[in-house]
């Protein structure tokens, strides 16, 4: 099947398959994905380093995944067949059942705004003290400033960006952070309306890959990229309906070049992406 967006790790094969217990003939998509591959993406890459989430080689574990997103969220995931982490000589895979419908990024209405909204207040209402993967958090939540910069800084490293006008507010994050009670919610930090199809007036979340445990306002900054101020304005009061709008503030800084280095959506100016309209707060 063809790819949605340029940067894909994965290959995605259609398939029919017949399962075992009920005789049943399903459409289904076959999602295929290697470590190598994903070791040469700076979002897989950020994704490794801060939230310890290594996708290929932990496909396996995402029945769990799929099994919490359909008992918190508010929107519909795919059925997922079965499942199985990457090997030295194979990659790892997820098979789950085809969904049919259309590409929500071509026209999003104020209708897909509020499913989004209604979604992500349902899954902000679930709380854990550890962040990382969804399957299994276990990183101190002391521990995220350190890591959010250490993640920045790697990659700017890395990619050979240069961040050092940021090194004020990367401080300050990092020492606010250190005595920060601290809560984490499900977040996707490549939050992007490629990730769903819309079937019979419903939004689908069919791409689970990148759901973790992390800080909301993280999710809250990609939104600000996603929504205009109209969008933006309904989906804060339709948010609020389920949980409290967090504040931003700072972090707002330090979380925008934190998703500019993992190129979330492709923005090559850093000046540009840094500047882009804030919608919140």
């Amino acid at each position: 099947m063809p790819v949605r967006y340029e940067d894909s790790t994965n290959q995605l094969w259609q398939a029919k398959c017949v399962l075992p217990d009920q005789g049943e003939e399903v459409e289904a998509v076959l999602k295929l994905c290697s470590q190598s591959v994903l070791d040469q993406s700076p979002f897989w890459m950020g994704m490794s380093q801060l939230f310890g989430l290594k996708f290929a080689l932990q496909m396996g574990r995402y029945a769990e995944v799929y099994r919490l997103l359909e008992q918190w969220g508010g929107l519909p995931v795919p059925r997922l067949l079965s499942a199985a982490g990457a090997q030295t000589e194979s990659c790892g895979w997820l098979l789950a059942e085809k969904v049919e419908g259309g590409a929500v990024a071509e026209v999003v209405g104020l209708v897909e705004v509020s499913m989004l909204a209604q979604h992500l207040g349902l899954l902000h209402q679930q709380r854990s003290r550890h962040f990382g993967p969804l399957f299994e958090p276990t990183v101190e939540a002391d521990d995220w400033g350190r890591k959010v910069v250490a993640t920045i800084q790697e990659l700017a490293e890395s990619l050979k960006v240069d961040v050092q006008a940021y090194a004020k507010p990367l401080h300050s994050f990092e020492q606010a952070w250190s005595n920060r009670p601290a809560e984490f919610v499900p977040i996707m930090p490549d939050l992007r309306w490629d990730q769903f199809l819309r079937h019979a007036h419903q939004l689908v979340l069919v791409d689970v890959d990148a759901m973790v445990w992390g800080a909301r306002e993280l999710e809250w900054v990609m939104l600000e990229y996603l929504l205009d101020e109209q969008q933006a304005q309904l989906f804060k009061q339709e948010y609020e309906i389920l949980a409290s709008v967090p504040v931003i503030g700072e972090d707002r800084t330090v979380y925008r070049l934190l998703l500019f280095l993992m190129n979330v959506l492709g923005e090559s100016s850093l000046e540009a992406w840094m500047n882009a309209p804030t919608r919140f707060d």
